[in-house]
C-alpha cells in the first residue's frame, strides 16, 4: 500500500491499477482502491466481486 500512495503522488490521478493478478485484499485495501477512484485513478482486470466490495466500501465504508 506504501507503493501505491507513493506511485498516486508521484504521478497524480493518470494512474492505472490492473488488479489481474490481486489474489487477496483487506478491508483497508480495498478502501484505498476505492479513494484511489475518487481521486481519478483507472481500475481494469477487477473481479466482479472485488469491484462490488470496492463500491460497497465506498458507499457504506464509514458504517460498522
Amino acid at each position: 500500500m506504501e507503493e501505491l500512495f507513493r506511485q498516486l503522488q508521484q504521478y497524480g490521478p493518470k494512474v492505472v491499477l490492473d488488479l489481474r493478478e490481486l489474489a487477496l485484499a483487506d478491508v483497508q485495501f480495498v478502501r484505498l482502491l476505492g479513494a484511489c477512484e475518487v481521486a481519478g485513478a483507472t481500475i481494469v482486470n477487477c473481479s466482479q466481486y472485488m469491484r462490488e466490495w470496492i463500491d460497497r466500501e465506498r458507499k457504506f465504508g464509514d458504517l460498522e
